[in-house]
């Protein structure tokens, strides 16, 4: 009888432990799909601030007398953008593991979780800078900020449930990543196991949110392009 006891304990330890782990990676993913509007938020103003000031008349003066080409500033703003979104991803999910526990990354659906957040940050840089790219000023990047911003989110289900969000509203916004992060996460919390076709969806989700920021950072450099022939 005793060891029955012990035995049964031991199983209900380890059940235990597992929905604890399961229950820890699910707030995890719903944290990181959440943190993506104050990404968004702080990406769109640390990048507009030095985007709107190298527009300034004053400053195009000063940079055409000096040695310094167009091509050079606009790949060192790209480079400098890039480094600040890595850097606010980094610290913020430094941050959310020491709350939640380094050991959430001991588990695969974890590490999805990660990966697609990265992923998925670099998707919500590139809509942002584009934003910065195109504003002539900052009321103009305001209110894209809070339009954007808002239309994105809510139609991906990030503060809604998805299933509310219409299909017509979805497509819409999957021109941006967070919608493809809501979906991958969607596959990564509800499986017990992950499948060889649930591996490759969750792949899918990823390589469209990597697309979606390539295209809009290639599209902000041609329009940086098509300004630098036109003040020449």
């Amino acid at each position: 009888l005793t060891r029955l006891k012990k035995s049964l304990q031991y199983k209900i330890n380890i059940v235990e432990t597992k929905e604890e782990g399961k229950n820890g990676i699910t707030i995890f993913g719903m944290s990181c799909n959440m943190i993506s509007f104050l990404f968004f938020a702080i990406l769109s103003i640390c990048f507009g601030a030095p985007a709107l000031a190298m527009n300034k008349e004053m400053i195009i003066v000063r940079e055409s007398m000096s040695s310094m080409t167009n091509s050079t500033r606009n790949k060192e703003f790209f480079l400098a953008s890039s480094s600040f979104a890595l850097l606010v991803w980094t610290l913020s999910m430094l941050m959310m593991l020491f709350t939640f526990g380094f050991e959430i990354l001991s588990n695969t659906n974890g590490k999805l979780i990660l990966l697609g957040s990265f992923i998925a940050t670099f998707g919500l840089s590139g809509i942002t800078f584009l934003m910065a790219t195109i504003s002539p000023n900052q009321s103009v990047l305001t209110l894209l900020q809070v339009t954007i911003g808002l239309l994105i989110h809510f139609g991906s289900g990030i503060f809604i449930p998805r299933h509310l969000v219409g299909e017509a509203f979805q497509k819409l916004v999957s021109i941006a990543s967070p919608i493809w992060q809501v979906k991958a996460y969607e596959i990564i919390l509800s499986a017990e196991t992950l499948t060889a076709n649930s591996l490759g969806e969750i792949k899918h989700y990823f390589l469209i949110m990597l697309l979606i920021g390539l295209a809009y950072y290639a599209i902000s450099f041609v329009i940086m392009r098509f300004r630098n022939v036109e003040n020449n």
